[in-house]
């Protein structure tokens, strides 16, 4: 049962990957302004140069700051693939628990090397995809419209809808658009970003596509009829 006074926590970890160098504070701004307007941008590195340990130290020390701060606050961090091994090491401290109310978004050129477990920490935004920019549709959509709102869709239905997910070529970077779409649409919807990105990070590891997606949307359910039922009593 929920504690009184809890507040699930609303932090958020955003990989965003652009086409050029040059251009991540102006990107990032526009990609903030029109998905999380109510963030107040922080910018490091906006040169875009050698990122050494001692500023991801110095982000980290800032972030921990913010934990006893309610405001809404986007830390960019641009140029993030020119971060040595050991400031990618570093980042991962802060991925791994970050505090409530945090937006993280480091920005990176495409083609670059990111560490694995920078990736799978954060939910990548690829800006230039002409697909990203389109409505879900089909059985996507329905994806969504489910994390959203979990009482949509049976468990029979459920299995079915993993089934469409197994036939699917793409299924990484799909899977990705609904992510990006959630965290637009229903930011509050935490557990089932926390599961969506789980599904995510198994299929890297070339867990079974079918078995994955479906443990992840029957997690969902179970989570929503057992807080229903909490809520009742």
């Amino acid at each position: 049962m929920r504690k009184k006074g809890f507040e699930p926590n609303l932090s958020i970890s955003v990989l965003l990957t652009v086409p050029d160098s040059g251009t991540h504070k102006l990107i990032a701004n526009s990609y903030l302004k029109e998905n999380f307007a109510d963030f107040q941008p922080i910018f490091l590195n906006e040169d875009e140069e050698n990122l050494p340990i001692s500023l991801i130290r110095e982000l980290i020390s800032q972030v921990s700051f913010s934990r006893t701060n309610k405001e809404k606050t986007a830390y960019v961090l641009c140029g993030v693939e020119n971060a040595s091994l050991p400031a990618q090491n570093a980042l991962l401290k802060i991925l791994e628990e970050p505090p409530q109310n945090i937006l993280l978004v480091l920005v990176s050129t495409v083609g670059n090397q990111i560490l694995p477990t920078i990736r799978s920490r954060c939910v990548e935004v690829l800006i230039g995809d002409q697909q990203a920019k389109n409505e879900l549709e089909g059985y996507l959509k329905e994806t969504l419209d489910f994390c959203i709102d979990p009482k949509k869709l049976t468990f029979h239905e459920l299995i079915s809808l993993a089934e469409q997910w197994k036939k699917d070529e793409q299924k990484q970077k799909n899977l990705t658009l609904v992510l990006t779409a959630l965290l637009k649409e229903s930011p509050n919807s935490t557990f089932a970003l926390e599961k969506l990105r789980e599904a995510l990070d198994s299929w890297k590891k070339n867990g079974n596509v079918k078995l994955v997606i479906e443990h992840c949307f029957l997690t969902i359910k179970k989570h929503y009829l057992t807080q229903k039922s909490i809520s009742k009593t």
